[in-house]
């Protein structure tokens, strides 16, 4: 008996010190682990210079919204642009105490806990807003104890630091509510087409009920889903006196609905893509799609919704005429005279199917839409409008290659005496090469240059016919050259860029020079003129404005030009085929782009009053006889008001008539 109390005194004392020597030991090891994971954990101070990935919104010239640039479609808002009601929808749905506890949901907490040892794993969640935040921004989604240690220690350093108005702030611009939606501010555009402030407070529980599962609750695609979740967001913001009986039984019958517009629709994607590429230049790639820009353009969304049907229209009635011509495409550009701002741009038939822009990317020949420049320069070198050339058959021969060159005119016929002015609008070959041969290649490629074409095109006679590759911006935006009598501006897209804060980052202030005789360019207007009341741009005829245009054929009729400008638009159309063909043996840029050209004016200029071409100083006129190019006598019965610098207004009257 004695052994037995000796035995189990001394038995006592060791069991103690055994398990007080192991609680040591392991409280030790986990203190050491949980200070190394305290040490290793985020500073959550860090969120005050926290910028989350914010949507680049790219705007038109009348500051409407026309597309978003994004890896996360986020816009950011602060807590006074957040409605209350959304507020409410959130804190109802998500953490009902979210105002009163300090970080943690320890009730809940409990309930998760007891489930979750005796399963031995994650299974049950208790996350409060404040816990979520914390994984959203610092850890991940694994379901451990480890990342649940981290999380709680975290939201009670988040709760310290910041004010609830902050942490949920931060919370309904960082959740994710799907098809690439972040923030309560892009998914009230995705799912309603319409800013958070403008919800109702059944739309701000549908919003709040997608949270948990933003793939099941997705209204656009589970509308039955998102119903059940929203009722039960109402349901909970009436328990937590956020709305009233009568409200809750009114709110829950309404139906669910929602925008067909996922994403913003792009109504000029060729624009919007180009502008893209021209910020990532000067910005780089993840300022430009994560930086929260705002980025004011020059797109004129009148002018694009022109150029948009006009296109279309003119494609149609292409194929409507030829059974094979699946392939066929098209694209149209407008800029604004005197400022080089472009104002619409379609680069091909479809840019889901095609992303390759042939407003600004295609160089194809320009057939006889380059004749202006060759008619500017004789005109430099001393013609005038009036001047006499021979339409005759005639040989040229290249002096390197000894090869011969006839042109021809489109109408396989000769005219006779014809002045300068009938052959540009009639668009004679033979003539234009005459002229170009006699005063140079060279003057025409400066006069070119000058006007802003920079595509290198060929030294030889052909090229005054349009043998030279060229795009159609540099094309249009010459023509803008002669429009505004001489002065040259480069075309561009971007007027101005915002940052995140709204300060001006860039501010584009377009050099525009003169370039050109601003008199010389105004004979050209005229003439071209000409080409739309007597020769071969007759179509823009029926605009009853004063319109100033082209055509443009290349050989074996493979590229469709219209060229043309009024006051204050250039514009261009050009109809062909990428893997270069005929259009048809009777097709032609009169009658492929020509509507096309036609249709957008007309739109863009319907309920506008005419407005004449600006006269520049030395200039004077005189009443002409197109035939024989002299002051038109009483017998002359086809005369023109020509244009002339001063003092070169021919003195004899017409010796024909």
């Amino acid at each position: 008996m004695e052994y037995y109390f000796l035995v189990q005194r001394r038995s006592v004392p060791r069991f103690f010190i055994v398990f007080a020597a192991a609680g040591i030991i392991l409280g030790a090891a986990g203190g050491g682990i949980l200070g190394l994971w305290m040490r290793n954990l985020p500073p959550v101070e860090s969120l005050e210079f926290f910028r989350p990935n914010v949507v680049t919104r790219i705007f038109d010239c009348r500051n409407g919204l026309t597309a978003e640039l994004y890896t996360e479609r986020r816009i950011a808002l602060s807590r006074e642009e957040i409605p209350d009601a959304m507020v409410k929808a959130v804190v109802a749905a998500e953490d009902a105490d979210f105002f009163s506890h300090t970080g943690l949901d320890f009730p809940g907490i409990i309930r998760a806990a007891v489930v979750d040892l005796r399963s031995m794993k994650i299974t049950q969640g208790a996350s409060t807003i404040t816990q979520q935040l914390a994984r959203m921004l610092f850890l991940n989604n694994e379901r451990t104890f480890s990342r649940k240690i981290k999380e709680t220690i975290l939201s009670v350093r988040i709760e310290q630091r910041y004010s609830k108005d902050e942490i949920l702030t931060l919370y309904m611009n960082q959740s994710c509510f799907g098809h690439g939606a972040y923030g309560v501010e892009s998914a009230a555009r995705t799912f309603f087409d319409k800013p958070v402030a403008d919800l109702t407070i059944p739309e701000c529980a549908l919003i709040a009920g997608v949270l948990p599962n933003p793939t099941y609750y997705s209204p656009l695609r589970n509308p039955e889903n998102a119903l059940r979740a929203r009722n039960k967001v109402l349901q909970r913001m009436h328990r937590s006196n956020f709305i009233s009986e009568r409200e809750l039984a009114e709110y829950v019958l309404m139906p669910v609905e929602t925008s067909n517009n996922v994403e913003y629709s792009q109504t000029a994607p060729y624009f919007v893509e180009e502008t893209r590429k021209l910020l990532v230049e000067l910005l780089g790639a993840h300022r430009v799609l994560n930086g929260g820009l705002k980025v004011y353009t020059t797109l004129d969304p009148m002018h694009q919704e022109a150029a948009d049907r006009a296109v279309h229209d003119g494609l149609t009635a292409y194929r409507s005429r030829h059974g094979d011509s699946e392939n066929i495409q098209g694209a149209f550009i407008s800029i604004r005279v005197g400022t080089g701002e472009i104002t619409s741009m379609v680069g091909g038939d479809d840019f889901t199917r095609t992303k390759f822009n042939r407003a600004v990317q295609a160089r194809r020949q320009s057939g006889s839409a380059i004749k202006p420049f060759v008619y500017l320069t004789a005109l430099q070198e001393g013609f005038s409008p009036n001047d006499v050339v021979m339409d005759a058959p005639v040989v040229f021969e290249d002096p390197q290659t000894r090869c011969k060159y006839r042109p021809r005119n489109f109408d396989r016929k000769f005219h006779g005496p014809t002045t300068l002015r009938v052959a540009l609008e009639k668009s004679y070959n033979v003539v234009t090469a005459k002229i170009l041969d006699q005063i140079g290649i060279p003057p025409v490629l400066e006069t070119v240059r000058r006007a802003g074409i920079s595509s290198e095109l060929p030294p030889y006679l052909s090229m005054g016919l349009g043998s030279g590759e060229v795009t159609l911006v540099e094309l249009v935006n010459a023509y803008a050259t002669i429009a505004s009598n001489g002065l040259r501006s480069e075309p561009h897209l971007i007027r101005e860029i915002h940052d995140n804060e709204d300060r001006v980052l860039l501010s584009v202030n377009p050099v525009v020079e003169e370039t050109l005789d601003p008199r010389l360019c105004y004979q050209i207007t005229r003439m071209l003129q000409g080409a739309v009341t007597d020769g071969s741009s007759w179509r823009a005829g029926r605009l009853n404005h004063p319109i100033a245009a082209k055509t443009g054929t290349s050989s074996d009729s493979a590229d469709a030009w219209f060229i043309g400008f009024s006051p204050s638009v250039a514009a261009g159309a050009w109809l062909g085929f990428d893997l270069r063909r005929s259009l048809g043996q009777y097709e032609t840029g009169s009658s492929v782009s020509g509507p096309v050209f036609t249709q957008f004016m007309e739109q863009i200029l319907a309920g506008s009053d005419p407005e004449d071409f600006n006269q520049p100083e030395g200039i004077e006129t005189a009443r002409i006889c197109r035939e024989s190019g002299f002051l038109a006598g009483d017998n002359c019965s086809d005369t023109v008001e020509e244009v002339f610098i001063t003092g070169g207004k021919p003195q004899r009257r017409c010796p024909v008539h």
